[in-house]
Formats: C-alpha cells, structure tokens, sequence
C-alpha cells in the first residue's frame, strides 16, 4: 500500500488490493484498555474503500477491483449487499503485558 495516499491510481480501471487489514495491536490494546472496542472488520473495510475510492470509480467510470485475500472480498461484498449473510472471521490477538 505504498500509494495509500496518492493521486496515481485515479486513471486506474482495475485496481489490484493486495491487502489482508487489521488495526495495530498496539493501538487495539490501548483503546480496549478504555474500553473502547474496535471493529477490526470495519476498520478492514473502510481502509480498503477508501484505496478503491481512489481509483477512476471516483470520476465515475467502472472499474474492476481485484481483492487478493478471502476475507477482505467477503467484507467487500458484504458491504455491496449486507442482506447476505456473511461471516467474516477474524484471529484474535493476544497483547503480552
């Protein structure tokens, strides 16, 4: 994801997400330290929207997105049409203390 924040992939009609997302456990932990819970499947999918947004859909023109990992493309559909029923499963992380 070394484009992340770049304006090369608006000409980009079939954008390849090569990424499997999970927030940094460091980060998790302190937020689940407050008590506050983070949604790793949200987190995964708002990231990778955000990557596609970039590409030439944002103009208006299709594209066809290749989304390397299983899980990521389950979030990806699930999003297109959320009467599916989806199970995305996710590891858990164990933070040493």
């Amino acid at each position: 994801m070394q484009h992340k924040g770049h304006q090369r992939l608006h000409r980009e009609a079939i954008p390849a997400y090569l990424c499997n997302v999970f927030p940094d456990p460091m980060i998790k932990g302190y937020f689940a330290d407050r008590g506050v819970v983070v949604d790793e499947a949200s987190y995964a999918l708002s990231e990778m929207l955000q990557w596609i947004w970039r590409s030439q859909i944002r103009r208006g023109d299709p594209i066809t997105a290749f989304v390397l990992s299983a899980r990521m493309r389950m979030l990806l559909r699930w999003w297109l049409d959320p009467s599916k029923d989806i199970v995305v499963v996710t590891p858990e992380y164990s933070l040493a203390a």
